[in-house]
């Protein structure tokens, strides 16, 4: 009597939706207003070839070249407008457009409380320019230079 076995994609069914980490970083690039600057003029990468327990993980850590001088905290009570006023002053800093985001990804550079609050006011003020302007196409290109 043959036995069952499970099928890979039942065993591991969000197998085409996991993006490894290090794409997501080079398609936000892409995808972002970074993009117009060459990646490697802003960032190193550590990278690393590990075995463990006989599987073999090869990846990177990005590292700024540049960074700013003080970190970036979600300070009780501070306005999304604040914050947003911080992000600007350090890309003018960094020389980059959007280097908040992306030096987000350090965690110690930035409280991830200021990417969450960035976040939600983004999607806040979509939603708000979606039902002014009566369709999301219109409402993004009206958001466009507002939000990076």
């Amino acid at each position: 009597m043959a036995r069952a076995t499970p099928r890979f994609f039942d065993s591991n069914p969000d197998w085409f939706d996991f993006v490894p980490r290090e794409s997501r970083f080079f398609v936000a690039w892409e995808r972002s207003s970074a993009a117009a600057d060459r990646i490697f003029a802003h960032w190193a990468f550590d990278i690393h070839d590990l075995e463990d327990r006989g599987r073999r993980e090869i990846g990177f850590i990005p590292r700024p070249l540049k960074m700013p001088t003080e970190r970036l905290l979600a300070d009780e009570g501070v306005s999304v407008h604040r914050l947003m006023e911080r992000i600007k002053a350090i890309d003018t800093e960094i020389d980059l457009p959007f280097a908040w985001f992306f030096l987000m990804t350090h965690d110690h550079w930035f409280d991830p409380n200021v990417g969450h609050a960035i976040a939600a006011r983004s999607s806040m003020s979509r939603s708000l320019a979606r039902h002014r302007c009566g369709s999301p196409k219109e409402a993004d290109k009206n958001l466009r230079g507002t939000l990076g």
